[in-house]
């Protein structure tokens, strides 16, 4: 009963996180992270993401009344599930913008490269300029 509940737990945060991410790449313009080229998609999408997941943890008592989570275990799980989601969305965001930006000359640094380029074209650019210097 607890690794179903454990596998429960972590998809929901797994999703919320999923429309999290897409919210925070929204909001900051991090055109490199976004699922959708469109910000009216990237928004629906984080909506339907994180109003059912929150809905599911705030009622998480009333369907599991016998089943509970320790603390320790639910802070382990959260950020395992963040962190799938955090790279979830780094590939499938890489994969689905690959030929959306053009290879640019200049070097940003920090986040503000996710504006104009992916995730695997940026850190193979800076390692390309990394091996050159």
């Amino acid at each position: 009963m607890l690794i179903t509940l454990s596998i429960k737990y972590c998809l929901a945060v797994f999703i919320a996180g999923l429309g999290l991410y897409q919210l925070a790449a929204m909001r900051n313009g991090l055109r490199g992270l976004l699922f959708f080229r469109k910000k009216r998609y990237s928004f629906l999408f984080a909506s339907f993401t994180l109003i059912p997941s929150l809905y599911y943890f705030f009622t998480w008592n009333y369907r599991n009344v016998t089943g509970i989570i320790e603390g320790n275990q639910q802070a382990g799980l959260f950020v395992l599930s963040m962190f799938v989601a955090l790279l979830f969305t780094l590939c499938v965001s890489s994969l689905l913008n690959r030929l959306q930006f053009q290879l640019s000359t200049h070097l940003v640094k920090g986040l503000e490269v996710l504006k104009a380029d992916t995730f695997f074209h940026a850190v193979r650019r800076s390692i390309r300029v990394n091996i050159d210097d």
